[in-house]
């Protein structure tokens, strides 16, 4: 699947907000360090996977979040995927994601 990586301080802002479906692609959200960050889903119609990811590219916690909710995690990236992604690809706490933020998926980066 297809990642977009998110980079500036406005595409982390907006996300996926005021779209009516989910995208066939994932998003990337890099931080310079690891610190907390707070996903939420104001204006989000639709279901995503969370998945915040340490400094070594360890998924230290996913879910699944529904319009208007929020969550936060100390995180150095952030992974939206398509609701059930995690379910489908078995992902699981303490996987490595190194795959999904190597330069090859960073292909398109906004």
């Amino acid at each position: 699947m297809l990642i977009k990586t998110y980079r500036s301080s406005w595409k982390k802002a907006i996300g996926l907000m005021f779209r009516t479906k989910a995208p066939d692609y994932g998003v990337l959200f890099p931080f310079k360090e690891e610190q907390k960050v707070a996903i939420h889903m104001f204006f989000v119609f639709f279901d995503l996977d969370i998945l915040w990811i340490d400094n070594n590219k360890k998924l230290v916690e996913y879910k699944t979040l529904q319009p208007f909710q929020a969550h936060s995690q100390k995180a150095k990236y952030v992974l939206e995927m398509p609701a059930s992604w995690c379910k489908k690809n078995n992902i699981q706490k303490g996987d490595s994601l190194e795959s999904y933020i190597s330069k090859q998926n960073e292909k398109e980066k906004i």
